[in-house]
């Protein structure tokens, strides 16, 4: 995942440190969502607990609005 995701939030884009990491499934193991690569991102731990378990296209839409800067604060 470091090398994959370069140590940059998924959802964000800010650089993680050891101490703001955490890793995320894109689809929730609630939902039927495996413990693979394909399904895991690095984002901080704040973006981890506001995704929770919401669904993929949620989560996307989500990401979209952060980058185009719809949504700047609570993540």
């Amino acid at each position: 995942l470091l090398e994959r995701d370069g140590k940059t939030c998924f959802y964000t884009g800010v650089e993680l440190t050891e101490e703001t990491m955490s890793i995320e499934h894109l689809i929730p193991v609630s939902k039927g969502g495996k413990n693979n690569l394909d399904n895991l991102v690095l984002c901080t731990k704040d973006s981890n607990l506001f995704m929770a378990d919401k669904p993929l296209i949620d989560k996307l839409k989500l990401r979209d609005d952060i980058a185009s800067g719809k949504i700047v604060e609570g993540i």
